[in-house]
């Protein structure tokens, strides 16, 4: 794919005009879901500040199979979560106020993301910044899975020892697979990418350009998740996380090195 920067009117090369490119990670093929939205005129509704509350309308993610509704319009100010720009990223969900942690699910989605549990495939990216470097709490910032002992499904959170975990579970007190082993400690902006595939040691999480943690697909399942994929806290609301999330992509399985690439260097201006 040939990506034309913001403003450009085609490739000088050929000698013609053609209309501009802008990438944006809902282009990849194997993507289910991204965040902030693909369209950003969408997101952000007021004059931009440093921090402002969602409203209840705002389409604040872009989802490949259409679902109806977002979990976000129930929610009252206080719970929803803010969106943020500042010196790194360009657009984020800000999850924590000195007010209340805020968090929302994504309505009806909970046979949306079964790739993980069913098939053994699939990929999670994103961009995440924690409020404190050592919370000494559980901080989970993607979860269909409930995160119990009979979890179905995939969970990504912060441990109270400030270890970063992927795992999936398929209803049945086993898990198909965990990975950890790093740990954040601070509070800057960290790229968090997760690969699941089939064989031994297939799967990964690494975190920046740092080395891989891997880990095997065990034994999958059928059905749907346990319920519906929550951002900023587990499926029902606890363990609330107090982070920023920004460029959170799921795939059905794992992009090409290109897009992943694309996918690290995007940060769309507002507007």
């Amino acid at each position: 794919m040939t990506i034309f920067p913001r403003g450009s009117l085609g490739d000088p090369h050929e000698g013609i005009l053609v209309p501009r490119v802008l990438w944006t990670p809902a282009d990849i093929s194997e993507a289910i879901f991204t965040m902030p939205s693909h369209d950003l005129s969408l997101m952000w509704t007021d004059d931009l500040k440093t921090t402002h509350p969602t409203a209840a309308g705002d389409e604040i993610f872009h989802i490949d199979d259409p679902i109806s509704g977002l979990d976000i319009d129930g929610l009252g100010a206080n719970t929803r979560p803010f969106l943020r720009s500042d010196a790194t990223r360009n657009s984020s969900l800000h999850f924590v106020t000195s007010i209340d942690h805020r968090r929302f699910s994504v309505e009806n989605s909970a046979a949306t993301f079964n790739n993980f549990h069913v098939n053994g495939t699939g990929s999670l990216f994103l961009w995440a910044k924690f409020g404190s470097a050592s919370s000494g709490v559980i901080e989970v910032l993607v979860d269909n899975s409930q995160t119990t002992a009979n979890n179905k499904g995939f969970y990504l959170y912060r441990s109270d020892t400030n270890q970063m975990v992927f795992g999936i579970g398929n209803g049945t007190g086993t898990t198909v697979m965990t990975i950890g082993g790093f740990g954040i400690v601070d509070t800057n902006w960290h790229r968090v990418k997760i690969r699941v595939a089939a064989g031994a040691n297939a799967s990964s999480m690494q975190i920046d350009g740092g080395s891989l943690s891997k880990g095997t697909v065990g034994t999958l399942t059928t059905g749907n998740a346990v319920g519906n994929m929550w951002i900023g806290a587990r499926n029902g609301g606890g363990f609330q996380s107090q982070s920023q999330i920004s460029n959170l992509l799921i795939c059905s399985s794992v992009p090409s090195a290109e897009d992943i690439a694309l996918w690290e260097a995007y940060n769309p201006p507002i507007g």
